[in-house]
């Protein structure tokens, strides 16, 4: 105790000053740490987020196909097909997107959907008829015979797909749909049911009942 009383005693007013100032540096260096860090990356809304989100997209495609050949031919670009291939479907505040990548056919694209996991994209998982949970690829695009499409439903917090086709006769030969709906707890879209009866029901009483 006495030799702490001394050496209390021997530190002058500039002494004070310098202690004082150490320990203002040391209360700021959490606040100088945070101000210093980048700052978290915007979470995708619009169809303009998500094309700016391009390079890490590619990034996680590749990650989740690493068999697949991106942006080989200029006409089958990796990207976004349109704008209503964004949209919130899992009600979280944040847009889901339906993205082409890889090769596809001759008057179709190759999709996927794509969600924010962790402030980044990771291709979205799909529990399917058999209950097996993997991501789903599908074709998206159209000819005189035949239509193929994908869907953002948010007021469904549903994808759904849609497939048709003509005979040899020009006469509408099938017509069917998938639909899959989040849910937040497993994270996944589940396959569904009933929402599948009654958007394919709805939805291929639209359809022509001859091509052209």
């Amino acid at each position: 105790m006495v030799l702490l009383r001394w050496k209390v005693a021997e530190v002058d007013g500039s002494g004070l000053n310098v202690m004082k100032g150490i320990l203002v540096l040391l209360m700021m260096m959490p606040v100088l740490q945070a101000q210093s860090a980048s700052p978290p990356r915007p979470l995708p809304q619009s169809l303009a987020d998500w094309q700016n989100m391009m390079p890490t997209v590619r990034e996680a495609l590749k990650a989740q196909f690493p068999d697949e050949l991106l942006d080989v031919y200029p006409a089958q670009p990796t990207g976004i097909l349109r704008a209503s291939g964004v949209a919130d479907v899992t009600g979280d505040g944040v847009s889901e997107a339906i993205v082409a990548f890889g090769v596809g056919g001759a008057s179709t694209s190759q999709v996927t959907v794509m969600r924010i996991q962790d402030g980044n994209p990771v291709v979205a998982l799909f529990k399917d008829r058999a209950g097996k949970i993997t991501p789903m690829v599908w074709a998206d695009g159209a000819s005189v015979m035949h239509t193929d499409g994908v869907d953002l439903l948010p007021n469904e917090h549903a994808v759904f797909a849609i497939h048709y086709n003509y005979g040899s006769n020009g006469k509408l030969h099938q017509c069917g749909g998938e639909a899959y709906t989040w849910n937040p707890r497993s994270k996944t879209f589940g396959f569904n049911p009933a929402l599948t009866k009654k958007l394919t029901r709805a939805t291929c009483r639209l359809v022509p009942k001859t091509a052209g």
